[in-house]
């Protein structure tokens, strides 16, 4: 899968060559975000007012429907298409990063307001998902968005206003969505959500999870490693941490620089983004959400198997395959 998604990364950013290219892509993104943010959304409220059509939602990981549930999770965890709940945040997590990134200086007011509900309804999703790796992402890659946003502005009341008016309709829809009053109660129930999951260091903590994995490379092959997907065959459980994966399944020196390739990747592509900004201004606020689109799916990556990730191969080649400026035209 990993070859066939890197095949298809390939070909797609081999059709990049007009000017306009950019900008579709982030039209593609923010408007495939939206279109499965609004359709999850829909699903959930549905679920929460105990209507149930086929599809809609299972109690079996492996059986089809959007909502997974479980018995110490009444009203189930969002997971979209996916298997897993957390894999949903890769979905949603650069369309909120771009619409951040690109809200201010969009002139179409009907285009800023797709940008807002992009952001919303994404946001809410994740929210739905109960996963503490989906929250953890959201947090950091609004505020890397909101940090990349401030730095291209010039204007400090703007930024004022326009992180006001997102805090308090995230805040504003959390509240109504979930029928808590406006008090300590609601952050009662919230942190109550995840006090029925495992700690990081109980048996199936996350922790653990990860120094087992380790340990059967340490006392199998850690040169060579164990082969992709085979860790489940030694402790009955995935990895849960992508990036450990690819170091397990390929040992410890081809999958380290496996890791250090993506790692470089926003790095090395963040220097362009200066170039960008002073030759196609209008590229770069897409450029940025990007970046941090892109640090926000290496983070939730952390969380979950997922090696064949195609948001993470696809924006890996789309950041290598950007040019200054203008696709190499100048």
């Amino acid at each position: 899968m990993v070859i066939i998604i890197i095949l298809c990364a390939l070909l797609y950013v081999s059709l990049l060559k007009r000017d306009n290219d950019l900008l579709q892509i982030r039209q593609v993104i923010v408007a495939t975000a939206l279109g499965y943010g609004i359709v999850f959304f829909m699903a959930m409220q549905m679920n929460i007012q105990g209507i149930n059509v086929g599809g809609l939602s299972t109690s079996f990981r492996m059986s089809e429907g959007i909502i997974l549930k479980f018995v110490d999770i009444t009203q189930g965890r969002l997971r979209g298409f996916f298997i897993d709940p957390n894999v949903v945040v890769t979905g949603f997590i650069v369309a909120i990063a771009i619409s951040i990134c690109s809200f201010p200086n969009e002139p179409k007011f009907s285009v800023r307001n797709q940008y807002l509900l992009t952001i919303i309804i994404c946001a809410t999703d994740l929210y739905y998902t109960e996963s503490r790796a989906a929250l953890m992402t959201l947090s950091l890659t609004v505020m890397l968005s909101l940090g990349a946003f401030f730095k291209n502005q010039q204007s400090r009341k703007k930024i004022t206003l326009y992180l006001g008016i997102i805090c308090l309709t995230v805040l504003i829809l959390i509240i109504l969505v979930t029928n808590i009053n406006w008090n300590p109660v609601f952050f009662k129930s919230l942190i109550a959500q995840y006090e029925n999951r495992s700690a990081l260091n109980d048996e199936y903590g996350r922790i653990t999870i990860w120094k087992n994995a380790w340990q059967v490379l340490m006392n199998n092959n850690s040169f060579l490693g164990i082969g992709q997907g085979r860790i489940p065959y030694y402790t009955y459980r995935d990895c849960h941490n992508t990036w450990l994966e690819w170091i397990v399944g390929n040992g410890i020196v081809v999958g380290s620089a496996i890791v250090a390739t993506f790692i470089s990747v926003p790095i090395i592509f963040y220097q362009k983004c200066q170039k960008i900004k002073i030759l196609r201004n209008d590229y770069y606020s897409i450029c940025l959400g990007l970046v941090c689109g892109f640090i926000g799916i290496f983070t939730s990556l952390f969380s979950v198997s997922n090696i064949s990730n195609s948001y993470l191969i696809f924006i890996t080649f789309l950041l290598i395959s950007i040019r200054v400026p203008s696709f190499d035209k100048k």
